[in-house]
């Protein structure tokens, strides 16, 4: 197969299904790029369209006919955000407006400038408030032989049904912690700082490096220390209202909490030899594993699961944390805050 996805990382089964529409001509008008924040849906999308665009490229004549030289006038122009038929519609703002959508459909309405076909992005596409997703409805069902759409999100279940009928879906999975610890080494970040943050990457690259260049991510660690060495109820609330006054890093700690309890659980069932991601937390994680049986370290992980769906609407986020750290007692409680129980 022609590789014309060099530099792009991941995302085999994608990139094999987009050059094989590409090769038979088929490619359907409106594609849906969903995947995590941070995983190469934009960088996919842009080689794509240099691929349908480039001067050497030659559609529906099979996989050796594609290209993408990165060199004539239009892969060039792609790659600087400079093609007249290159376009990329982000939102205004929080949302994409209904106002932005009828300009885009006043751009494509003609014919294409230089290329054999005018490529569209929508970044963020679920960011179209609910008019501007009927608004665009008949243009993606019908946009012409001329125009290739191509909506990007993180967030499909925000788009309208009637918009993700209309397209379809190119699904790009998250990395493996150990493959995202590996492009972390690779761009020179040593090993334990990039072990530790792709604990809470959850398979995004992109996330990971912004990460990795945060100092927040040692207060994140912090609060997992003191989940570990709690004693006493009063401390637990004390802690819930410390991680709560943090704001964005609640979800990066409730991460962080799930993949400790899935350590955790492994080392259980599989003892010393068991693949952990917190290597650096192997001994204390075998220690607590010989006091916790599964099942309960099982009910932990769904308790925190429960909880970071409850944040995502209106509750009070001091009050749930509470809640889930007296819920994780059973696993991290000593003493008084396991009421004796070990």
């Amino acid at each position: 197969m022609v590789d014309c996805f060099s530099e792009i990382v991941g995302h085999a089964a994608a990139k094999r299904g987009l050059l094989r529409a590409a090769s038979t001509g088929r490619v359907h008008h409106a594609l849906l790029f969903s995947g995590r924040r941070g995983i190469g849906k934009l960088a996919l999308a842009r080689a794509f369209a240099q691929v349908l665009l480039c001067e050497e490229s030659q559609l529906g004549v099979g996989l050796g006919g594609l290209r993408r030289c990165g060199v004539c006038r239009h892969c060039r122009r792609i790659e600087k955000d400079g093609h007249p038929d290159f376009l990329i519609l982000r939102p205004s703002g929080v949302y994409i407006s209904i106002a932005q959508i009828r300009q885009l459909q006043q751009d494509v309405s003609c014919n294409p400038f230089e290329a054999r076909l005018r490529v569209v992005i929508i970044d963020d596409a679920h960011a179209m408030q609910d008019a501007a997703g009927n608004a665009i409805l008949k243009t993606l069902e019908e946009p012409g032989s001329q125009t290739q759409f191509l909506l990007l999100t993180d967030q499909a279940h925000g788009l309208l049904p009637t918009v993700r009928s209309r397209c379809q879906v190119v699904r790009l999975a998250p990395f493996s912690w150990q493959e995202v610890c590996a492009q972390l080494v690779a761009q020179g970040r040593p090993e334990d700082l990039a072990q530790r943050v792709a604990a809470v990457a959850m398979g995004s690259p992109g996330e990971a490096s912004s990460w990795s260049d945060s100092g927040a991510l040692g207060e994140v660690y912090g609060f997992l220390d003191a989940m570990e060495t709690l004693e006493d109820p009063a401390q637990a609330i004390d802690l819930a209202k410390e991680i709560s006054g943090q704001g964005e890093l609640v979800p990066v700690f409730l991460r962080l909490l799930s993949t400790y309890l899935r350590d955790l659980a492994v080392v259980g069932a599989c003892g010393s030899g068991a693949e952990v991601i917190h290597v650096s937390r192997r001994e204390g994680l075998l220690e607590r594993a010989g006091r916790v049986d599964v099942d309960t370290i099982i009910a932990a992980f769904e308790c925190v699961e429960q909880v970071r769906r409850a944040l995502r609407g209106n509750v009070n986020q001091t009050l749930a944390l509470e809640h889930l750290i007296f819920r994780l007692r059973p696993v991290f409680g000593r003493d008084r805050m396991s009421g004796g129980s070990r």
